[in-house]
């Protein structure tokens, strides 16, 4: 939403500078379209996901704080964070993560590095995260994963605040469909106190005020801010994780040939990360130094 422009006498209007036409800052139908999916993903997804982390933990809020805390390590190797998603996760003082106060990026990196057994078994090992379902799979994951690949697309692309009716008929009721999944088979009967069908219901069809489009722009500006943890997980941190896993493989090399085709196979790797150049050069000359290392004592 374009926010329109005033002159005032500290700010005045260029000689040649053309009249602003007030038609272009009207209020569209396709204008209504995005901030009704807005606060489908800003506010019923999020709440929906929040239960969903409540139905997995029993011992609430505190239970909740000591399992983050159990997979501290890992979830600040494999995410940035800023101080502020930090503090909530980890608070100081023998504070308790806030269920509210969990963004969609950190129930992501919640459910991805401590309830992923409770999600689905297997699904570390098996790379299910991050990767867009295919329709015929109506697994939990899968839910998360579609609300998450419509989040991203629909926030991290969006060039205007507009939203055609196919769009979003398209977009709400894919979003529709995971919601409805999660609240059916996977929220315990006691965790949600909202009936979230009721409520989508009423959401598509409902009309915006302007300080409600106002709160939901500040919203989505801050959700772009939050796609960079996503995007670095998947893309800076793969460097590391393949670099860890040879390195510690190393233990195992007695032969010049199997650790020439590794060190080629690492290359490859380093040439298509996302680290930066300086970095990636030191942790390639300590590999080439910890290689001839365990050669010449084999």
């Amino acid at each position: 939403m374009r926010i329109d422009s005033t002159t005032t006498a500290s700010t005045p209007r260029l000689q040649n500078e053309p009249p602003i036409s007030s038609y272009e800052f009207e209020t569209t139908p396709e204008n209504v379209n995005f901030f009704r999916f807005a606060r489908l993903i800003l506010d019923v997804c999020l709440d929906v996901l929040r239960d969903l982390i409540k139905s997995k933990i029993s011992g609430g809020e505190r239970e909740l704080t000591k399992r983050i805390a159990l997979n501290r390590n890992k979830i600040l190797r494999s995410c940035r964070l800023s101080d502020n998603q930090e503090n909530i996760l980890f608070p100081s003082n023998n504070g308790v993560v806030k269920y509210k106060s969990l963004d969609f990026t950190l129930i992501y990196i919640i459910f991805r590095n401590v309830l992923h057994e409770e999600i689905e078994p297997d699904s570390i090992k098996n790379k299910r995260w991050g990767k867009s379902p295919p329709t015929s799979d109506t697994s939990l994951l899968a839910a998360i994963e579609r609300i998450r690949e419509c989040r991203n697309t629909f926030f991290a692309h969006a060039t205007s605040s507009e939203m055609s009716n196919f769009s979003f008929n398209t977009l709400w009721m894919d979003i529709e469909r995971s919601i409805i999944d999660i609240i059916d088979n996977h929220l315990g009967p006691t965790v949600a106190h909202v009936n979230y069908k009721n409520v989508m219901e009423k959401l598509k069809t409902s009309s915006t005020d302007p300080k409600l489009r106002e709160a939901l722009i500040e919203k989505i500006k801050l959700e772009k801010i939050c796609d960079l943890n996503i995007e670095k997980e998947g893309k800076f941190c793969l460097f590391f994780t393949h670099f860890w896993g040879y390195f510690c493989s190393y233990f195992k090399i007695v032969n010049l040939s199997e650790s020439y085709s590794q060190m080629r196979y690492l290359n490859k790797i380093e040439k298509n990360s996302k680290a930066p150049k300086w970095l990636r050069v030191i942790l390639f000359v300590i590999f080439i130094l910890y290689i001839n290392i365990i050669l010449h004592c084999s």
